[in-house]
Parts: C-alpha cells; sequence; structure tokens
C-alpha cells in the first residue's frame, strides 16, 4: 500500500514538471 502510494506520488511530481498528457 505505502509503495502504491510513493509511486503515485511520483508519477504526479514528474508529470507536473514535465507538464506531459502521458500520464493521464
Amino acid at each position: 500500500m505505502e509503495l502504491k502510494v510513493w509511486v503515485e506520488g511520483i508519477q504526479r511530481i514528474v508529470c507536473g514538471v514535465t507538464e506531459t498528457t502521458t500520464c493521464h
């Protein structure tokens, strides 16, 4: 559970920095 939340958090940060629509 914790790992999933951590991965999702990293993905959101990466998407926010790259501003790409691939994360959607």
